[in-house]
């Protein structure tokens, strides 16, 4: 994996252990700033590998290895 790999799944990551719920893509792209990485991108390549990360069909993302939102 990239570093652009490993910050876009440690902000997923931090942000299901913080809200405790799935991460909707809305609400992804709403919590990053302008310059961040692209991480819909980043999350959006993880989750089809099934690598560090599982999105459902909407591009909710339901876990990150080791946390679930479930």
């Amino acid at each position: 994996m990239t570093p652009e790999h490993h910050r876009g799944r440690e902000f997923v990551f931090d942000e299901i252990s913080r809200v405790a719920k799935p991460l909707s893509p809305t609400y992804i792209t709403e919590s990053i700033p302008d310059n961040e990485v692209d991480v819909l991108r980043i999350v959006d390549k993880l989750e089809k590998k099934m690598s560090f990360l599982y999105g459902d069909e909407q591009g909710t993302v339901l876990w990150a290895s080791p946390v679930t939102a479930a």
